[in-house]
């Protein structure tokens, strides 16, 4: 139930900027270093102005857990990042879990 940048979220922060967007957005590790407790907490407190996946550049806020399970992902995220659409954080959607085939 996480929204952290791990494996079963490819990665990514999951982000949503407050209140223009009802969407989670992935944001790169790069913005925030999810291993350096100083910058996460600033992050979770002040939100962090940075470039989504989809080249959105915004303040990104930490979402609470019904955002991480219900929230709309970002469709041009997704389709960057080689997953379908859902709802919630990647590793909270069974159906996300696995890249689509990008190959034809």
């Amino acid at each position: 139930m996480t929204a952290r940048p791990i494996a079963e979220n490819f990665g990514h922060w999951w982000v949503y900027a407050a209140p223009e967007y009802s969407e989670l957005h992935a944001m790169p590790t790069t913005a925030v270093d999810p291993d350096n407790p100083d910058t996460v907490e600033a992050f979770r407190s002040e939100g962090i102005t940075a470039a989504a996946v989809c080249e959105t550049t915004d303040t990104w806020w930490w979402p609470g857990i019904i955002s991480r399970l219900y929230r709309d992902r970002c469709t041009a995220c997704c389709d960057r990042l080689g997953i379908p659409p859902g709802k919630g954080a990647p590793v909270n959607d069974d159906t996300s879990h696995t890249r689509k085939d990008t190959t034809a």
